[in-house]
């Protein structure tokens, strides 16, 4: 039901004789209507965070794809919010994989007891338990 909203909005916002068609003042409005409301651009990142790969892609997808329109109709001002509103978002999911996968590879390594084990191994191994107390 999601990639169907998504699709629906996607079709409104880019392929809509409106944005075309009505005056510029009223389809910057509507965007500032759609795109400033707290609730559509919550969801909007909340589904960044799907597990199924498939749906966030298309989340990712839509968000990249309205971007733009973003920065053509809205104030620099609230452009500016929604952006860094994406961004953060972006952060946090980078943040979040970026640890639990250095987190994932330092339980997974090798155990750098044995005397052919490159040195620098060794450094990191030593400075991980320095870490850890």
């Amino acid at each position: 039901m999601q990639i169907q909203l998504l699709n629906l909005l996607r079709n409104i916002f880019l392929n809509s004789s409106f944005r075309k068609k009505a005056p510029l003042q009223k389809v910057r409005d509507f965007f500032k209507t759609v795109f400033t409301n707290q609730v559509l651009l919550r969801a909007l990142l909340d589904g960044l965070s799907t597990p199924f790969a498939y749906v966030r892609s298309q989340f990712i997808a839509f968000i990249t794809l309205t971007t733009p329109l973003i920065a053509d109709f809205l104030d620099p001002s609230d452009c500016t919010l929604c952006v860094r509103h994406i961004l953060y978002s972006y952060y946090k999911i980078i943040k979040t994989i970026g640890g639990t996968n250095a987190s994932k590879f330092l339980e997974e390594s090798v155990v750098i007891e044995e005397p052919d084990a490159p040195a620098t191994m060794k450094r990191v191994v030593e400075l991980e338990g320095r870490l850890r107390g």
